[in-house]
């Protein structure tokens, strides 16, 4: 048998005393003694809340559910993927955003299921913040988008640069914000050097144009935007918030 070393019976005497502290504290004591009742009054509560925006967005739940792309193993796997996000409280900031997601995935013929688990990966990992700055740059930059299914024009792509974006958006936002954000949404892949690909008649993409800045606003963040958005309300992207 082992014998416990001197740091082993200094942690055990430390988490002694530190139980014996929190039972002098009301507060902490209550919060320990909840803890399992408190988390399912949270889940429960994260749940009831999905619920009822699922519900104020579409006309029935239950036949939302009853599609036929949800009730196969892809779609199981993206339901279970969102929920999950929904419902977690570490998320809990960005819950109405996951709510649009589990609605545009289900209801969206011309996205893969590999586009909307990747979209879901990258709202997840996107900060409220980044999303923040990202909806001011919609309103800039949604409208000049070019997307590969409409026809070619000679309008240029949104290019994103700091210094061109911080003096629009910093009566709204800090600078040190908007930069850390423009470098967030370029990590989880939001931003191209491509301004679109097209589907050429041999099966093969091709892109429509490329230029030398990595960050242009193209099809991409317009479709992560329109998968992440309140469609039914007409409402882009941090509506709920900004």
């Amino acid at each position: 048998m082992v014998e416990p070393t001197r740091s082993q019976h200094g942690l055990e005497a430390l988490k002694g005393a530190g139980k014996a502290l929190v039972s002098r504290l009301p507060v902490f004591g209550e919060l320990i003694a909840g803890w399992d009742a408190y988390k399912r009054s949270q889940l429960e509560r994260y749940v009831q809340n999905l619920l009822g925006y699922l519900q104020k967005r579409v006309d029935n739940v239950e036949e939302l559910f009853s599609e036929e792309w949800i009730t196969s193993d892809e779609g199981q796997q993206f339901a279970r993927k969102v929920v999950d996000c929904a419902v977690n409280a570490e998320l809990e900031d960005k819950h109405q955003l996951f709510a649009n997601a589990l609605i545009n995935g289900i209801q969206d013929r011309q996205l893969s299921t590999l586009e909307k688990l990747k979209f879901v990966d990258m709202l997840r990992h996107l900060s409220l913040a980044s999303l923040c700055v990202l909806a001011e740059m919609h309103k800039l930059y949604g409208r000049h988008i070019i997307y590969a299914d409409k026809p070619k024009t000679n309008q240029a792509a949104p290019q994103i640069s700091p210094q061109g974006l911080i003096p629009q958006l910093s009566p709204k936002l800090h600078p040190y914000v908007i930069e850390s954000a423009l470098g967030e949404m370029q990590a989880v892949g939001l931003f191209s050097r491509f301004t679109a690909w097209r589907l050429g008649g041999d099966g093969q993409f091709r892109d429509d144009s490329s230029i030398e800045n990595p960050k242009i606003y193209g099809e991409f963040a317009g479709k992560f935007v329109a998968f992440i958005s309140d469609k039914t309300s007409h409402q882009e992207l941090g509506g709920q918030n900004g």
